[in-house]
């Protein structure tokens, strides 16, 4: 943060501050991340960085929602996981790669599971086998 503060890069600090959350959020350092995500200047995002913003949000409510053990809470934090899928789908290209596994995480949220199960079939036909995601992918199908 320093080097890209000391250049005067808002873009390249800014992206280092969603890395940040993101490793806060997976740390379980869940409302400093948060809050870093508010302090954000958002006034000078570009596509690309309110992509980054909104997956960080995902991520975030992700990492919360393993973490918690209530119903009542992790029915609410699913509520909000899935309107961050919503707003990630508005920068990801069409049937990318990403946009098809958010897809699958709205379709779930829905109520949809033939048509999560679509989208999570889709998704595991990009990957390579043998890697995190592969697995993470099988094991969503079932």
């Amino acid at each position: 943060m320093q080097l890209a503060t000391w250049m005067e890069d808002s873009e390249h600090l800014i992206r280092t501050k969603l890395q940040y959350v993101y490793i806060l959020s997976s740390a379980g350092f869940f409302r400093k991340a948060e809050t870093n995500l508010r302090m954000l200047p958002k006034n000078h995002f570009t596509d690309e960085l309110y992509l980054e913003y909104y997956m960080r949000y995902e991520q975030l409510n992700s990492f919360l929602n393993e973490y918690i053990d209530d119903n009542q809470f992790n029915s609410a934090i699913r509520q909000e996981l899935y309107a961050y899928c919503d707003s990630v789908l508005m920068y990801l290209p069409a049937n990318s790669t990403l946009s098809l596994l958010y897809e699958a995480q709205l379709a779930q949220g829905r109520g949809e599971p033939e048509v999560a199960f679509k989208y999570n079939w889709a998704y595991l036909k990009t990957l390579q086998p043998d890697t995190h995601e592969y697995a993470k992918a099988g094991y969503r199908l079932g």
